[in-house]
């Protein structure tokens, strides 16, 4: 992006410092504090506040990076090669207030404290917009396993626009809205999700079983190979994006290092990974190129018009319990579901039942 009627971010940012994790055991000098990480950001976003980790740092250390309401928390370090680092989280009165200590930015992230004249609410949009868009590649170091942020590279290149304050506590406000209405649509979509769990379960138990899986979704393995499509955003489908914060990740395709299987609105994902941990996504395909990790399996309906009965089906914990019993591997993360076993999962038809 260039900075044509933009401001280098760097000149906007009053302040900014590393921050620290300290001990688990108080020691001379040191100061209780919660510690908010990279881990941390996704339920946060969400309005779950609950479960930093209590530590103990230097009262010198806290002083300096102890976290107001409008500070921003940029992870630093942590990445992975298919998420770079980059995320960031809004600090709120509502998350300093739950906690009766202060609240400090782990060592692998970065307090930032931007001058009065930015509203922090927007500043935080557009770097949660910069993210998104796959910006955040191009300020990555990886010299070994570990991504790092180059923040000075993101000071002097990354830019925001130079409107005045008041258009943009308007636009914050807008974007600030919109996200409240996405925490409540999930809440209330999880509740959703267990009332039709206990409902599909109570309507079509073990005696209600009337067709193989097999005869009603097939398995698709068509794959592609990211890495031939340099300057493209893709919509990756991955465990880890699944595990933080259940949301795709928007990644350029050339960073995308292995073969991924194409996806399309009708896919019904379930992990091949662990299979006792649950693991189903049904993929928004936002993008002209949604892709998923192999090590999901793809189901597609051959009637797409029974796809939210499917998943209604193999979301269960019938379906769970039937993929723990067809696992190869040691007990826990070596686990991995057999994707041919699950053609035998009997399971309700609803041109018969329905």
């Amino acid at each position: 992006m260039g900075c044509n009627d933009m401001v280098p971010i760097g000149e906007l940012i009053e302040f900014s410092r590393g921050g620290g994790w300290g001990s688990e055991s108080p020691f001379d000098g040191s100061v209780r504090v919660a510690v908010i990480r990279g881990a941390d950001f996704p339920s946060v976003q969400q309005g779950n506040y609950t479960g930093l980790p209590i530590r103990f740092e230097k009262k010198a250390k806290v002083r300096s990076v102890e976290l107001h309401a409008g500070d921003i928390v940029l992870e630093n370090s942590g990445g992975t090669a298919t998420r770079p680092t980059g995320r960031t989280v809004l600090i709120t009165q509502t998350l300093i207030d739950s906690y009766d200590c202060p609240v400090i930015p782990a060592s692998f992230c970065r307090l930032l404290r931007f001058s009065p004249s930015i509203d922090s609410t927007f500043a935080y949009y557009w770097l949660q917009e910069m993210y998104h868009a796959g910006r955040t590649w191009g300020y990555q170091n990886r010299s070994t396993g570990l991504s790092n942020f180059q923040f000075k590279v993101f000071s002097a290149k990354e830019c925001m626009p130079g409107i005045s304050a008041e258009e943009q506590r308007h636009i914050a406000c807008i974007l600030a809205e919109i996200d409240k209405k996405i925490v409540l649509n999930n809440r209330t979509n999880g509740y959703l999700a267990a009332l039709i769990a206990a409902r599909f379960a109570e309507d079509f138990g073990d005696d209600c079983h009337t067709a193989r899986l097999g005869d009603v979704l097939r398995i698709s393995t068509k794959t592609v190979k990211p890495q031939d499509h340099a300057g493209e955003i893709w919509e990756h489908y991955s465990i880890p994006a699944f595990d933080e914060s259940h949301r795709p990740v928007m990644e350029p395709a050339n960073e995308i290092k292995s073969n991924k299987y194409i996806v399309s609105r009708n896919s019904i994902l379930i992990s091949k990974l662990n299979p006792s941990i649950k693991r189903f996504w049904l993929p928004a395909c936002l993008t002209d190129h949604p892709v998923c990790s192999t090590e999901f399996i793809v189901f597609e309906p051959t009637r797409p018009e029974n796809k939210s009965f499917y998943a209604a089906a193999i979301s269960s914990n019938n379906f769970q319990n039937y993929l723990m019993v067809h696992v190869t591997g040691s007990t826990g993360s070596r686990q991995r579901a057999q994707p041919k076993s699950t053609l035998d999962f009997p399971m309700p038809n609803p041109s018969e039942s329905a």
